[in-house]
């Protein structure tokens, strides 16, 4: 199964002891479930929440939105990433793809805003700066949504 994203409101300030509470919940009945988060608010991007994120195995999801940019802090062996700007070029997806490979993923779920007509491409574009879906540096596998439509015909 890929990650189940859990995406918090823009007004939710950070609250580690209900994070920890929940990811203890997840350890208990979310057998196989590989948690996301992405955190909206800046209250959140701390050392606390992403050693939390880290000890129960749940990625910080890297969003990169017009109003909010995550810091980029892998807290898995796997990466989690929401794409959401209304302006990539050939050179910002490629600077992403760079960011993408120095990370210690194995593997990497980048989704890209799908509301314009240029998301697909955008998607090819990123797919296509990793060979046969692999990072040079890592060996990380990138799924994007274009490319699983590709596949699976729709999602």
């Amino acid at each position: 199964m890929g990650p189940v994203l859990f995406q918090l409101p823009p007004w939710l300030h950070k609250d580690l002891e209900r994070l920890d509470a929940f990811l203890a919940v997840l350890a208990q009945v979310g057998q196989g479930i590989r948690p996301a988060f992405e955190f909206r608010h800046a209250s959140w991007f701390s050392d606390d929440v992403y050693a939390s994120l880290r000890a129960a195995g749940a990625a910080l999801c890297i969003a990169e939105a017009e109003k909010l940019e995550t810091p980029l802090q892998a807290t898995t062996s796997w990466g989690y990433l929401r794409l959401r700007r209304e302006d990539y070029t050939p050179a910002t997806l490629d600077a992403w793809a760079s960011r993408i490979a120095e990370q210690p993923w194995s593997e990497a779920y980048v989704f890209i805003k799908h509301e314009t007509a240029e998301a697909p491409g955008l998607a090819r574009r990123l797919l296509d700066a990793f060979p046969d879906s692999s990072i040079a540096h890592g060996g990380a596998k990138v799924q994007t949504a274009e490319a699983a439509v590709g596949r699976h015909g729709a999602l």
